[in-house]
């Protein structure tokens, strides 16, 4: 499933943790209290540090929901989300 999402161009946005330092947001840690990228997921995953598919699901989603939380409504990211 990792994997797939990988190969989706719009998901480059979701590959690596966000850099809130570089990208000059240091608001991003106050609005994203529990940060998710796919890396971090795929790491936890290889790890085996989901006891669920539930808990694997949930920081998936975590991903879309911090996107839409820390983003405009309406904005290309949101809606990549």
């Amino acid at each position: 499933m990792i994997n797939e999402l990988r190969k989706d161009p719009s998901s480059i946005v979701f590959l690596e943790p966000v850099d809130w330092r570089g990208l000059n947001i240091p608001n991003y840690p106050q609005i994203v209290k529990n940060p998710m990228d796919l890396h971090t997921l795929e790491e936890n995953l290889k790890a085996q540090k989901y006891e669920s598919l539930e808990a694997f699901l949930s920081d998936l989603d975590l991903i879309w929901t911090n996107c839409k939380l820390f983003n405009q409504i309406g904005s290309p990211i949101y809606h990549t989300a």
